[in-house]
């Protein structure tokens, strides 16, 4: 199976994808959530539990707070936008069990 995923940071030049995909997933978790995990993820890479392609320093904990909150109240708002030509094929997921769902529906 041939296959690409674009992350939704960048989307504001991925129209020509949006176009060409079959299936558009938006992973839309809660903020809260995420929140948690920026933490537990900055955490275990102090801790040298987890890798990181950075150096976890407070600034950048600090950043990706910002960026949740950026997201959550601006870009998504944005994206959703975007979207609205191809509901036809996006699948909105909020939680694991539906990504589960989905990964052992589509054809590999």
């Amino acid at each position: 199976m041939e296959g690409w995923i674009i992350e939704g940071a960048h989307h504001k030049w991925i129209e020509e994808s949006l176009e060409a995909s079959e299936l558009i997933i938006f992973l839309d978790t809660p903020y809260r959530k995420r929140e948690r995990r920026i933490f537990t993820r900055f955490l275990k890479q102090i801790l040298l539990l987890e890798k990181s392609n950075y150096k976890p320093t407070w600034k950048i904990l600090c950043n990706m707070y910002q960026w949740n909150t950026l997201f959550e109240f601006e870009i998504k708002k944005e994206i959703t936008v975007q979207l609205l030509p191809y509901t036809h094929k996006v699948l909105f997921i909020s939680n694991y069990k539906s990504v589960e769902a989905i990964l052992k529906s589509v054809k590999r």
